[in-house]
């Protein structure tokens, strides 16, 4: 019984290791704001979507000169849109097709 016990106390850690090894299917993003203006709504949506969907910082803001992590996006090609806090003093950036099957650095400056 001890023998049995130990045998699948080794399996089930294994099992933990590889699954360990084999990662995730999120990435995080992170935004570095170096621009002037501070964001207060970044969209992160498949390429296939329409519209711009959920504010992915809802409630929080991504201030001038700072850098802020968007955390377990589910792997894929996204589209991005960034919107200042006011709008009048910068414009919206949006980029297509971004790869998010690995972890990216995105910067944002003025232009």
């Amino acid at each position: 019984m001890k023998n049995r016990t130990q045998k699948i106390t080794f399996l089930l850690l294994a099992t933990a290791l590889i699954l360990v090894a084999c990662g995730t299917d999120t990435s995080y993003l992170l935004v570095m704001n170096g621009s002037s203006a501070d964001i207060c709504e970044v969209n992160v949506v498949a390429d296939s979507a329409q519209g711009w969907g959920a504010n992915l910082i809802s409630g929080d803001t991504i201030d001038a000169g700072t850098e802020y992590e968007i955390s377990d996006i589910e792997s894929g090609i996204y589209d991005l849109r960034f919107v200042p806090c006011d709008e009048s003093s910068f414009t919206i950036t949006e980029d297509q097709n971004i790869d998010l099957n690995d972890n990216i650095e995105y910067s944002l400056f003025d232009i």
